[in-house]
């Protein structure tokens, strides 16, 4: 009798569509926990320095103005999902030094981040770093 060994890439895949899904995300990215490379990332974040390139840019050129997406910031590119897991991956790594230097057998399993805006849960791995960004809802 034969039995089904769980293919990792699709459970890997179902949970990053499970989390996608869930109300109040706004986007999921995987890092590479080493290079610090995007390995798969969905939905949209725009980050502040994003915005103000895409505002430089519209007044530079008028032909192709920047436009406002669903949150009522600037839509720029899918880059900012990009720029967005470069800012994560230095904030956990100068965590993970941080965490080093209180306890060097120690390390970290989740981070959590809370802005007036959005809540960013982080999850470094051996080799993979997970980013769920959650939209604040107004209470």
């Amino acid at each position: 009798m034969s039995q089904l060994v769980p293919d990792p890439q699709n459970s890997f895949s179902a949970t990053i569509a499970r989390l996608s899904s869930k109300t109040g995300v706004v986007a999921t990215v995987v890092i590479d926990s080493t290079l610090g490379s995007v390995i798969q990332s969905s939905g949209h974040y725009t980050t502040s320095r994003a915005v103000t390139a895409a505002k430089n840019t519209a007044s530079a050129n008028t032909a192709r103005p920047a436009t406002e997406n669903g949150l009522g910031q600037l839509s720029t590119s899918s880059s900012d999902l990009d720029e967005l897991a470069a800012i994560v991956w230095k904030y956990v790594k100068s965590t993970e030094a941080l965490i080093s230097d209180l306890d060097s057998e120690d390390e970290i399993k989740l981070l959590r981040l809370r802005t007036r805006k959005n809540e960013l849960v982080i999850a470094p791995d051996q080799k993979y770093i997970l980013v769920v960004v959650h939209e604040i809802s107004g209470s």
